[in-house]
């Protein structure tokens, strides 16, 4: 039976064997809805460094790395960026998922930016390709095409998934 004490204190003494074998108790669909609400519970960063400890074995707690960075650890610096690197994870073992490439255009709405005009434009055109009344692609299209050739030089982070 799972024991989210046990959870929780391998968790914190960086047990993360311990740790993995309750999470295992689980079912499956009960799991990353653990691992975020012992982020919230603890708000530590080990809970995040065990989820990126567990998409060794299993690349998909990428997604609860993600959102763990996404929801829980928003206020660290560079946050989006580490919930970006998990997300391009999953994408590239699932590219038929709409769900990922809205998350992209997620991330260059963002005030940081954190994609460029280019492969966020690729990702709505891959949107609408399956949801031609994709609103927010048809937005980011249109935003996009506004901008024309207007680039600015903020950080963005390269990818050539898309």
């Amino acid at each position: 039976m799972f024991s989210y004490e046990d959870f929780i204190d391998g968790l914190l003494k960086q047990d993360f064997e311990k740790a993995k074998r309750e999470i295992d108790k689980l079912p499956v669909d009960k799991r990353k809805e653990t691992i975020l609400q012992a982020g919230y519970d603890t708000e530590s960063i080990i809970v995040y460094t065990f989820a990126c400890y567990l998409t060794e074995g299993d690349r998909s707690y990428h997604e609860a790395a993600e959102e763990l960075m996404l929801h829980v650890f928003t206020y660290i610096e560079g946050a989006y960026s580490a919930a970006l690197y998990h997300l391009r994870r999953l994408y590239d073992n699932d590219t038929d998922n709409l769900d990922y490439l809205d998350m992209l255009l997620f991330f260059w709405s963002v005030p940081e930016k954190l994609i460029d005009d280019d492969e966020a434009l690729r990702a709505a055109e891959k949107i609408i390709e399956r949801e031609a009344d994709n609103k927010i692609a048809l937005n980011a299209i249109a935003k996009i095409k506004e901008k024309g050739e207007n680039h600015d030089d903020r950080k963005r982070i390269p990818h050539t998934g898309i």
